[in-house]
């Protein structure tokens, strides 16, 4: 109990409940991805030609964080006037940047501050030619088939070969899988597994692509003979829960739709052609 100013008595805690700071903001990389080094509380990526950046805060509740950045000319701290920028969803990095990261949160103090140093690898460094991902081409051919084409995202500069696979349970390696010789058709819809070996060495990146064929056992073109499944103007009119794809395999919706042929799958597995 303590005298106040104004004579009363007041009641002053003897024990009050610590507060806890904010963990360092973590952030993440997607696509580019040279190198990327840690040490306290920096964060070196060296990428190319860009990355996409995702912050996150690993409190309790991870909603209630906020995030805030800045990016500043070198790794000092900010001034302490400087605008800080909230953050609210992925950004891309195209060139040289240090960003500096923050959080809070409810029963929180402001995290310490830490930093990313983003490099940009130059056109001739020898690690860009090493990304280790390969790229697939897919072209639809007059007879219904699919034809797919598979290369080195970045080609290296020394020996490699490429290994496919069409089975999605299998756990793709140089030894089990087919050797790549060139473009192939496929006739039935499925994933195609691709792995890259640069020098004799497999590479870390397994990357994949669901190939989807139409099927040529349709019911009819016409949509005027099916009386369920129609064109109507923009859109195509269908049973509730039927899904509708273009030639190349993508879903789409099933209005504002551009004139051509689209391939309709009724809940009751019936596949129809419609001509808009």
């Amino acid at each position: 109990a303590m005298l106040g100013d104004d004579g009363t008595i007041e009641l002053w805690p003897t024990e009050v409940e610590k507060v806890r700071a904010a963990k360092l903001v973590v952030p993440t990389f997607s696509g580019g991805i040279i190198s990327q080094t840690q040490m306290l509380e920096l964060t070196t990526v060296k990428f190319y030609p860009s990355t996409t950046v995702t912050l996150t805060c690993p409190i309790i509740d991870p909603e209630s964080a906020t995030i805030e950045y800045i990016i500043t000319p070198d790794e000092n701290a900010p001034a302490d006037d400087a605008k800080w920028n909230v953050y609210a969803q992925p950004f891309a990095v195209i060139s040289d940047a240090y960003i500096h990261m923050r959080a809070t949160a409810p029963g929180y103090e402001t995290s310490t501050h830490s930093h990313l140093k983003m490099i940009l690898a130059a056109d001739d460094d020898p690690e860009v030619n090493v990304s280790g991902r390969v790229v697939f081409s897919l072209d639809n051919t007059e007879a219904g088939s699919v034809k797919v084409k598979i290369e080195p995202e970045v080609t290296p500069s020394g020996d490699w070969s490429i290994y496919y696979t069409t089975d999605p349970d299998k756990a793709l390696t140089p030894s089990n899988g087919t050797l790549y010789t060139g473009p192939f058709e496929l006739t039935e819809s499925g994933l195609v597994i691709a792995i890259l070996v640069e020098g004799g060495k497999p590479s870390a990146n397994v990357c994949e692509v669901y190939v989807w064929v139409a099927p040529t056992a349709v019911d009819s073109i016409g949509s005027d003979k099916i009386e369920e499944i129609r064109a109507d103007g923009d859109r195509i009119i269908a049973p509730e829960g039927s899904e509708v794809y273009d030639l190349n395999g993508r879903r789409v919706r099933a209005e504002g739709l551009r004139p051509g042929i689209y391939i309709v799958r009724t809940p009751s597995c019936r596949t129809v052609k419609v001509k808009l």
